[in-house]
């Protein structure tokens, strides 16, 4: 066998067994992962499986009028909900004002409504994505800042 011919033997032999040598510890690897148990308290949840985006915006005009908005936008051939919540904290948080809307690839709420001096306010925002057949298949909810009033 010529020289050259050794050589390239010789790399492609350190080539497969780099090539063995990280496949086996990358399934090492996962088994040990898929072996540690996990307690329910750290299993992260992705989000914003279906939902693509969500928007809000909670602003104080003057005379104690707040404009709410809530934004849920999916993609064609699911169905988009969003419930926006004007909430004031008393002992605890309760809502005073809700609106809602549903349908297509975006819904949207764009609302104004008055309250009282004295109080905290926020947006409890529930954005929803439901398939083809109605089905629910996605939850996300999301609090506006906190404003004083």
């Amino acid at each position: 066998m010529k020289k050259s011919n050794k050589n390239y033997v010789k790399r492609i032999t350190s080539l497969i067994v780099a090539t063995v040598g990280c496949a086996s510890m990358s399934i090492t690897a996962l088994n040990t992962f898929a072996a540690t148990p996990v307690s329910n308290a750290s299993i992260v949840a992705p989000a914003n499986i279906i939902i693509t985006s969500t928007e809000n915006d909670f602003v104080l005009k003057s005379g104690g009028i707040f404009e709410c908005y809530g934004e849920t936008n999916v993609p064609v051939g699911y169905t988009a909900y969003v419930s926006v919540a004007l909430q004031q904290k008393g002992s605890s948080w309760s809502s005073i004002k809700t609106w809602s809307d549903k349908g297509g690839s975006n819904a949207f709420v764009d609302e104004k409504y008055a309250v009282a001096k004295g109080y905290s306010y926020r947006l409890k925002l529930t954005h929803k994505a439901y398939d083809s057949n109605g089905n629910l298949i996605e939850t996300i909810t999301k609090y506006s800042d906190v404003i004083n009033y």
